[in-house]
């Protein structure tokens, strides 16, 4: 039995190998490293060392009738070796969907375990690197590694991400799988780094701790929270601390989601408070052409006070006089640009009532209403070690061109590829500070294709998984997509098939675009009969794809709505009778007897008070 670690599919047959990409950097003097005594208050200094380097290219091996690749058959390296990009030069994983990429690009394992593990099991052999490690550690115990401690060994810099779990090939290895069960119950993980900086190492180099994390989060008590599943404050802990990866994260809230629905305690830490609560004033400053249907407006706050910080991707939702004798009409927009305490920028395409005022009425001076920046969309830009793919077609760029400015703008590389859809060049939104910034930095990598054909006669190009796969080095990235529903369930697809990890793919759809998650199950009852209340109509809800909100309208009843994506809340409606289900979990709190329509479908015969 193979053991997955949360968040990851079954294993393809496609191999996938990264290209490594990284620079030489002049070895370090050794320096001291501290090691802090288990239950004692004061760090006591010890030398840790780098016992073996091992590396190995993935080789087929015949088990149980099966031909199976793997990369676990490690050989020690003599001298100094590479590290840079996802690998030690000369190591490569056979399988990405369970090992590599960037969290998991190095496999460090103590020679305290390998130890304890002679003393139970001498009928195994086991040298250095049995366990498929790349660096074999001396001195340093396994449960003083917290998540995202930051490591030296020579002139490469490490960073520790989480804990490793057992995989059958571990079994094929060492002739047992009997050690593949041991290997969780025993505990003694090893554990997985980052490359923060690149370099070269080797045999009998110090292990220079450079700096603890503050949460101290222990590597191995993800897995032993993960095994034993017993310990809800702990997992509730792991949620807040940013370096414990998403993937581990989303499966500890799972976890206590589905003990709050057993028991009825409350284990899910609250949601953050917004910015601030309703809606506030905010003037246009300026309002700016960018192509013939896009217009992009700056708002700033009517004091001049700055404004409060957001995350790149997120969004604005906006209250604007733009319905019949200035009714109002509720929308959602990205927010454009990076960060700034002077103006919040939103880029807005001509394509309803809302928009056409935005292009036609609003002026500068005027005043908007505007709720606090929201949705879980976004792109945490200090974690510059995370190489990432922006994909983004027509109006859908503009969250992708915010996270590309906060990119830009930090003090340290970061591998980005970036690709835009769009019809024709001039479609390209804000192309000269996409340009530029691709032309001042090596590690940004831009590719537009252009539906129509390129200037000067070019063949049609459109973003496609195939394409993606034909530019990239590799799959081992963190991908962000932003556009047409259909556009995007394509690229979702593509991914997960060429062996994309499904969190690593983040989407952002507003309107009826949406992606149906691989493995999801229906969030509705087909043949419910759902009735509005207020406005005396009965729909029968048939169609998988279909929220409420659009069964509503289809009805003839009215609810209101922004982004039609779960994120702003407007939609909010009492339940009167019945169940609901969510298609996706909703980014917007909403009251226990409430649901958003917008992403929503019934579990049952429902009455709405709508």
């Amino acid at each position: 039995m193979q053991i997955r670690p949360p968040g990851h599919r079954a294993p393809l047959a496609r191999v996938n190998e990264p290209h490594a990409h990284h620079a030489r950097h002049p070895r370090r003097a050794p320096a001291a490293c501290e090691r802090r005594a288990r239950g004692a208050a004061a760090a006591t200094p010890m030398t840790v060392t780098l016992a073996q380097v091992s590396v190995s290219r993935p080789r087929e091996v015949r088990w149980r009738g099966q031909t199976i690749s793997t990369g676990i058959f490690k050989e020690p390296v003599e001298g100094p070796v590479g590290v840079g990009g996802v690998n030690v030069d000369g190591d490569r994983q056979a399988d990405l969907t369970v090992h590599g990429g960037w969290q998991k690009a190095v496999y460090a394992y103590t020679t305290d375990a390998y130890e304890a593990w002679r003393r139970e099991r001498p009928d195994l052999d086991l040298p250095y690197g049995a366990f498929g490690e790349n660096l074999t550690v001396s001195g340093l115990a396994e449960d003083e590694v917290c998540v995202g401690d930051r490591f030296r060994i020579g002139s490469v810099e490490l960073v520790a991400t989480e804990p490793r779990l057992p995989c059958f090939k571990l079994g094929i290895r060492l002739g047992s799988q009997q050690v593949v069960e041991d290997f969780l119950r025993r505990g003694r993980f090893g554990f997985y780094l980052s490359i923060a900086a690149p370099g070269e190492l080797a045999a009998g180099d110090e292990v220079v701790r450079l700096a603890r994390h503050p949460a101290r989060f222990p590597v191995g008590r993800i897995a032993r929270l993960y095994r034993d599943r017993a310990d809800p404050d702990r997992m509730r802990e792991a949620l807040e601390i940013a370096a414990v990866p998403e993937s581990w994260r989303a499966w500890f809230a799972d976890e206590l989601a589905r003990t709050e629905r057993r028991t009825g305690a409350r284990l899910l830490p609250a949601a953050a408070a917004p910015a601030w609560a309703g809606y506030r004033p905010l003037v246009v400053r300026d309002k700016v052409s960018e192509t013939d249907d896009v217009v992009s407006v700056h708002l700033t706050d009517p004091d001049g006070a700055a404004l409060p910080a957001y995350r790149p991707g997120q969004h604005l939702t906006v209250d604007l006089p733009a319905g019949d004798g200035g009714a109002s009409v509720i929308r959602s927009y990205s927010l454009s640009d990076a960060w700034r305490a002077d103006a919040y920028r939103l880029t807005v395409k001509r394509i309803g009532v809302a928009s056409s005022f935005v292009h036609d009425r609003l002026a500068p001076g005027d005043e908007v209403l505007a709720q606090a920046p929201g949705g879980m969309f976004s792109l945490d830009a200090s974690e510059h070690h995370r190489p990432v793919v922006l994909v983004g077609a027509g109006i859908g760029l503009t969250p992708l061109i915010a996270m590309l400015g906060a990119i830009a703008a930090h003090e340290r590389p970061r591998e980005t590829w970036v690709f835009c859809g769009v019809r024709e060049r001039r479609d390209l939104l804000m192309a000269d500070r996409l340009e530029a910034i691709a032309s001042a930095d090596e590690n940004v990598h831009l590719h537009v294709a252009e539906s129509r054909g390129a200037d000067g006669g070019g063949p049609p190009r459109r973003i496609t998984a195939a394409l993606l796969r034909s530019v990239l080095p590799a799959s081992y990235y963190d991908y962000y997509l932003c556009g047409p529903g259909a556009f995007m369930q394509d690229l979702y697809d593509g991914l997960l098939a060429w062996g994309v990890p499904e969190h690593r793919v983040h989407f952002e759809a507003f309107g009826p675009a949406g992606v149906r998650r691989a493995g999801a199950e229906p969030a509705g009852v087909p043949g419910s009969t759902v009735t509005f209340s207020r406005s005396g109509v009965e729909a029968t809800w048939n169609e998988p794809d279909e929220p409420l909100l659009d069964l509503a309208e289809r009805a003839g009843a009215s609810i209101p709505f922004g982004c039609r994506a779960g994120s702003c809340g407007t939609c909010a409606t009492r339940v009167i009778a019945g169940e609901a289900g969510y298609m996706h979990p909703p980014a917007a709190p909403v009251a226990p007897d409430e649901i958003l329509p917008c992403v929503a479908a019934p579990g049952g015969d429902l009455v709405l008070d709508a």
